[in-house]
C-alpha cells in the first residue's frame, strides 16, 4: 500500500528492511493524497500529503528513496 511506503531525500537508518533508491516518474493528485511513482527498477507508488510533498521538494524526474516493512508488502495477481 503506498501509504506504508516511506519517502526521503536520502538514505535513513531504520527497521524498514526494503530500501530502495529511485526516480520519481509522476506526480499525481489525489482524493486520499498525492500519488508518487517511482522508478526504482520496479515500478512503486507511494501515498503521500501535499505538506510531505513541498517539504521534501518532490518533482519529478527527481532522486528519492524509498523505505517500507517486509510486512507491508503485497502480491496482486495479474
Amino acid at each position: 500500500r503506498g501509504e506504508d511506503i516511506i519517502l526521503s531525500n536520502n538514505s535513513i537508518d531504520s527497521s524498514a528492511t526494503n530500501n530502495f533508491e529511485g526516480t520519481i516518474t509522476e506526480i499525481i493528485p489525489g482524493v486520499r493524497g498525492i500519488d508518487v511513482v517511482v522508478d526504482a527498477g520496479i515500478t512503486l507508488h507511494a501515498l503521500i500529503t501535499a505538506e510531505s510533498l513541498a517539504h521534501l521538494e518532490l518533482t519529478e524526474g527527481k532522486k528519492i528513496w524509498l523505505h517500507f516493512k517486509a510486512t507491508a508488502v503485497r502480491f496482486i495477481p495479474a
